[in-house]
């Protein structure tokens, strides 16, 4: 829920590995969604 004022962005850098602990290459922006005290941003 984004209202009037509230919109803002912070830069996260992220590091996604595997079961095998072997960092996934490949993945875009889209392929996440953030969450701020459980609401999708």
């Amino acid at each position: 829920m984004v209202t009037a004022g509230t919109d803002r962005r912070i830069p996260l850098n992220v590091v996604v590995t595997d079961k095998s602990g072997k960092p996934v290459a490949g993945l875009q922006q889209q392929d996440f969604t953030a969450l701020d005290d459980k609401f999708v941003t």
